[in-house]
């Protein structure tokens, strides 16, 4: 039975400060100088660090996330608790106790245990589901996407070049040295990655993907609740990939536009934008399609001030154009709507639909430093590997956005909610899958997409709702079967 592996309490050496002090004023100024430092470098910087890790963990109100672009803040909660509510230090202290008594996570006994008689498992495929903390959790463990391409790419060479069997352990471990040397040093998630997906993953060549694909044994994905997704993409693209362009600062964007290099041109997203200056406006209109808005079934006409009269676009209502951005799945060259079709449906196709006998394991975005810590200490690495990094706010430039609405009413979330269904079939297949989440903690995460959604849970048996088909018939039979004008 695999176990991991836990780092030894250190043992300070015992000095008599006589002793020391007798060496000190032997020396001459400078070594004695070097000495100081050195002395207080080994022996009294590990006391700092080991109260700096106390505060850390027990006061709860450092530890919040900002990151990967996240556009509306408070979706990095508080750590432990994305309710933010005062609970978050009973959490933080339980999780603490549960690390520091030298058990386990229960989940990892299932998730290693099967891949014990393979050499360097678990082989891990890091999937990156935009908007959802991937690049906080990337700079924080840190995850050098550079060093993982280079090896995975020097790996293909090897086992491909040679005239010798050689393990894929072996191939890795050659590799991992000549193209990222210190990583000896790094976290184990990281000396675990073998493969790093995000959107198109245009470094990869489609065979390195396919043999990343082919020999990973566990599948790691980012996740967030798909509305707040959905929101945090739309204050993206609305601000990074429309202003930028339309105000002309980014001159390589705009002459990509002039030469029509973009999908579509842009057209199609001054279209969008001028039907929905935010994210309310677009759930509003989706409401009405989906006839959810018995106050005002009012369906906005696509405004005409459009200088390219040959776009399709135009013969859409403005709902209609929503409802299709949203729904679909990932088509080719949406380089502008990546975060919207890259969806969790998306990259299921693209890997976990291959690799259906891989373990999967999930961060979160509302817990992301817990999980991401519960996986380092089940592959043998410290409880404290990140708690620097927990206290760090990292952003895309966010808090600069002009446009950071948030949905506000029930009404709203349902609206997305029937626009995403069969995005949001793929999400739930994800959290109930995953090794690393337990029974509560997935009904947790449903709990809120399901309050969101305005889901009865009471209206289905327990089968259904957990069924591969849950979602579909919740649009069809019970919320979003009225639409209108399509």
């Amino acid at each position: 039975m695999a176990m991991p592996v836990h780092p030894p309490t250190p043992i300070s050496p015992v000095h008599s400060s006589s002793n020391t002090a007798r060496k000190f004023r032997q020396l001459p100024l400078v070594p004695a100088l070097l000495f100081l430092s050195t002395y207080s470098f080994l022996y009294i910087r590990p006391i700092l660090e080991s109260f700096a890790a106390k505060s850390v963990w027990l006061d709860h109100t450092s530890i919040v996330h900002h990151g990967d672009d996240d556009d509306d803040d408070d979706a990095f909660r508080t750590m432990g608790n994305p309710h933010g509510d005062n609970s978050s230090r009973q959490a933080l202290a339980g999780y603490k106790l549960h690390r520091s008594n030298g058990t386990e996570p229960h989940w990892s006994h299932q998730w290693l245990d099967g891949l014990a008689t393979t050499k360097g498992a678990p082989y891990i495929l890091y999937v990156h589901v935009g908007k959802t903390g991937g690049i906080t959790l990337e700079r924080g463990v840190p995850i050098p996407t550079p060093a993982i391409i280079q090896t995975l790419q020097c790996i293909v060479a090897q086992l491909n070049s040679t005239q010798h069997h050689i393990a894929l352990h072996d191939a890795k471990s050659t590799c991992l040295s000549r193209h990222y040397p210190r990583h000896h040093k790094a976290a184990k998630l990281t000396n675990h990655i073998l493969a790093h997906k995000h959107l198109w993953s245009a470094l990869y060549k489609p065979h390195e993907m396919e043999f990343a694909i082919r020999h990973s044994d566990t599948i790691l994905i980012t996740t967030r609740n798909p509305v707040d997704r959905i929101v945090s993409a739309f204050n993206y693209h609305r601000n990074e990939l429309v202003e930028t362009i339309l105000r002309g600062n980014n001159q390589e964007l705009k002459k990509m536009i002039q030469n029509e290099r973009l999908f579509a041109g842009n057209g199609m997203k001054e279209i969008f934008y001028n039907c929905f200056p935010d994210v309310r406006e677009m759930a509003e209109e989706l409401a009405r399609i989906f006839h959810l808005n018995h106050n005002n079934d009012t369906i906005t006409s696509i405004p005409h001030n459009n200088s390219n009269p040959a776009i399709v676009y135009n013969q859409m209502t403005c709902g209609q154009l929503a409802h299709r951005l949203l729904s679909r799945t990932h088509p080719k060259r949406t380089a502008e709507w990546s975060h919207y079709s890259s969806n969790y449906r998306w990259y299921t196709k693209l890997t976990w639909d291959k690799r259906p006998d891989a373990a999967v394991l999930v961060i979160r975005t509302e817990y992301l430093w817990e999980d991401a810590t519960e996986i380092e200490v089940a592959l043998g690495g410290s409880e404290r590997a990140f708690i620097a990094s927990a206290k760090k706010s990292v952003s895309h430039g966010s808090e600069r956005y002009q446009v950071t609405a948030k949905l506000e009413s029930e009404t709203q979330k349902r609206a997305v909610c029937c626009a995403i269904y069969d995005d949001l079939q793929a999400y739930q297949d994800i959290i109930m899958s995953a090794l690393n989440l337990s029974d509560e903690d997935k009904k947790e995460m449903m709990q809120m997409v399901w309050k969101d959604c305005g889901v009865n849970i009471e209206d289905y048996e327990e089968g259904v709702v957990n069924g591969p088909m849950f979602w579909e018939e919740w649009f069809v039979k019970k919320s979003c079967n009225n639409i209108k004008s399509r």
